[in-house]
Parts: structure tokens; C-alpha cells; sequence
């Protein structure tokens, strides 16, 4: 693989205190993944050109729970669905004549829970960290190669995962009025 041309994903999360202990937000998400290079594979080497953009919306319920009782630090929990959209273009060139085009789109349904905590270094300043544990996922996917070939794949996924390395963690910051503030 020789390298990788500009990616981004951008991500914007806002939310709303409803009662003490709970919020409704919304996550917005946008990206743009490509890829330029060699790939080897036996018994050629093929020449791969692809760009990916998409996006995701995600409505959701988070629930706090404190657990000091300054609520400097903080359990929460949020349920959201989550709704994406993306497009694929690929082109593979093989033996410098044999060239492969694909165009995939990719719908995306996700509900799910995720955990984490919460830590107020300083006033409306906290530290988040957030596992995703269980969820479902429904993706459809449709893809037409060479401009004649046509395919639809729909999968359904339920999982249970406790994984350390989709760890996210994150900076928030809290406006809110100051009667309510207790930090």
C-alpha cells in the first residue's frame, strides 16, 4: 500500500438537560475516507483508486447517574438510533488493460447503549469515556459493478461487545444555569 490521500470525519454532539438526570441530544456525523495505491495480491497487483463519504444522524435518551456527591463524577448511560448513509467508488486496475469500477451505496440503521463516565476537571469541563456494548444493526447495501452487474446485501447484526480498543474519549463542555450547578 503506498498511501492515503485526505480523510476527515467530523463529528458535532449537542444535548439538552430535560430534568436533573436526563438529556435528549443529537449526534451528527460526516466523513470521507480515500484510498490511493498498490494492493498486493496473489498472483497480481492491482492499482486501487477509492473514495468513501457519508453521513449519520443519531437521536438520543442519556441518563446520568453521580456518583460523588459533589457529581464531579458521573455515570451515564445513552440510548440512541442511529441513521447513515454512505457512497463507495472504487476502480481496480490490474495488468494495466483490466480495469474494474464499482459504485456501492450503504443505508445504515443502528440502535444501541452505550455506558460511560463522566469527570469535571473543572467547572462545565468533564472528561468523558464511552464503551458501545449492545446494539442492533440493520445495513443494506447496493452495489452495481462494471455498470452491469447489480447486487443488494442486507444484514442484521445484534452484538454484545466489551471491547478496550473502541474506547471513546472525549472532551464536553456544559452550559447550564447556576443554580442547577452543583460542580
Amino acid at each position: 500500500m503506498e498511501g492515503d490521500k485526505v480523510n476527515f470525519d467530523l463529528s458535532l454532539k449537542g444535548g439538552y438537560y430535560i430534568s436533573d438526570y436526563g438529556m435528549i441530544g443529537l449526534n451528527f456525523n460526516v466523513f470521507e475516507k480515500r484510498f490511493e495505491g498498490v494492493l498486493f495480491k496473489d498472483p497480481d497487483n492491482l492499482e486501487q483508486k477509492t473514495i468513501t463519504r457519508g453521513f449519520s444522524i443519531t437521536p438520543n435518551y442519556r441518563t446520568t447517574l453521580p456518583l460523588t456527591a459533589n457529581e464531579r463524577l458521573s455515570f451515564f448511560t445513552t440510548v440512541g438510533v442511529t441513521l447513515g448513509k454512505s457512497n463507495t467508488l472504487k476502480r481496480e486496475t490490474k495488468n494495466f488493460d483490466e480495469v474494474e469500477k464499482s459504485f456501492t451505496e450503504n443505508y445504515n440503521l443502528r440502535a444501541g447503549i452505550s455506558p460511560g463516565v463522566s469527570f469535571f476537571a473543572m467547572e462545565n469541563f468533564a472528561l468523558e469515556v464511552q464503551l458501545d456494548v449492545l446494539g442492533y444493526e440493520l445495513n443494506v447495501e447496493k452495489k452495481v459493478k462494471n455498470d452491469l452487474e447489480r447486487s443488494r446485501d442486507v444484514r442484521q447484526n445484534v452484538d454484545f461487545k466489551l471491547n478496550i480498543l473502541s474506547v471513546k474519549v472525549g472532551l464536553a463542555y456544559y452550559i447550564m444555569n447556576n443554580k442547577k450547578s452543583k460542580r
